[in-house]
């Protein structure tokens, strides 16, 4: 079994740090421990998870698909922001499928707006400030 390790949890948590904060009003050190410890989370369930006899690591942009969709329920559950990532063109939130590779912000109307870890700078939501 090979687990996901700290050099994929401090790469992931660096991709989901940008995008928070490029798109919410928080501080680096709140995105960057929020990221972290989504992706410490489901760094731990998936290596729980694992079969002993596996001898396959878990695919790198799936565990960045599950760390992102976490941080985004979180956000979401929490209202702290309940439309992140905002889609720049629509009142609605960006989505991610686990099936691209690279991982692409996708509005539900338009398709791809940006990679995840390459969401714009400035905020574009509008309830983004807690």
């Amino acid at each position: 079994m090979v687990e996901v390790g700290p050099e994929e949890i401090r790469e992931v948590a660096e991709l989901v740090a940008h995008d928070l904060l490029a798109t919410l009003d928080w501080p680096p050190e709140r995105a960057m421990l929020f990221a972290r410890e989504r992706a410490q989370e489901v760094a731990e369930s998936l290596n729980r998870n694992q079969d002993d006899d596996d001898e396959d690591s878990v695919p790198p942009h799936y565990f960045a698909f599950c760390v992102a969709e976490e941080a985004q329920l979180v956000v979401h559950d929490y209202q702290w922001d309940t439309s992140w990532p905002t889609c720049p063109n629509h009142p609605h939130p960006m989505w991610l499928r686990s099936g691209d590779h690279p991982l692409v912000w996708r509005c539900r109307n338009e398709g791809a707006v940006a990679p995840l870890g390459g969401l714009p700078d400035g905020p574009v939501s509008k309830d983004a400030s807690s």
